[in-house]
């Protein structure tokens, strides 16, 4: 067996000696860190190889550290403003997984980059470490498998804009003009790359 398969194999089994004594000291580690950072390279190699990552120019690494537990209704002073059974402020189950809100954190730091996968380091007693990769140039490669269309956040397009407006059409018709727009930008970066190689 190779590295990438002992690798594999340890963190099959987070609770054994060397697991915990490991995790908890990067949990300590993370800590001492801003709650998004970029990493030099991915904690976990043989996952991030797995799901497409290359030590290349360009392969960019970001570690996030997201709240764990309920939402709370973000109001001023408790006051809703409503009937009673909107009166509640904590224990409000959030929608959205952590690994949502860590790439939502995470797109004011780089707008120009396109997220392409995520993974989950461990949980703290209130954080949720996430690691998210990041690739401005490659997109525009077809034998990359990150640069498809299914692995970019895109495809989730109908999960979360189909509902906007409570209208599919009226959504998809405010919407419309990103698709076009991204569409546009990639196919122009295309015939870049192929004049600058002829």
């Amino acid at each position: 067996m190779g590295a990438y398969k002992y690798m594999q194999e340890l963190w099959r089994k987070k609770q054994s000696d060397v697991m915990r004594f490991l995790l908890r000291v990067r949990c300590w580690q993370y800590r001492q860190l801003s709650a998004l950072h970029r990493a030099p390279r991915p904690t976990r190699p043989d996952k991030a190889r797995r799901l497409g990552y290359k030590a290349k120019q360009g392969y960019v690494i970001y570690r996030i550290r997201v709240r764990r537990g309920g939402r709370k209704r973000p109001v001023p002073k408790g006051a809703t403003y409503g009937k009673p059974v909107h009166h509640g402020i904590n224990q409000i189950k959030f929608a959205r997984s952590l690994q949502s809100v860590a790439e939502v954190c995470e797109q004011p730091e780089r707008r120009s980059a396109v997220r392409r996968t995520d993974i989950l380091l461990l949980h703290s007693v209130k954080d949720a470490f996430l690691q998210v990769s990041y690739r401005m140039a490659i997109r525009i490669n077809d034998k990359v498998l990150l640069a498809h269309f299914a692995h970019c956040f895109f495809s989730d397009w109908w999960r979360f804009l189909c509902i906007i407006m409570g209208n599919v059409y009226l959504s998809w018709q405010k919407n419309d003009y990103i698709y076009i727009y991204i569409y546009i930008y990639i196919y122009i970066e295309r015939e870049r790359e192929r004049e600058k190689n002829t």
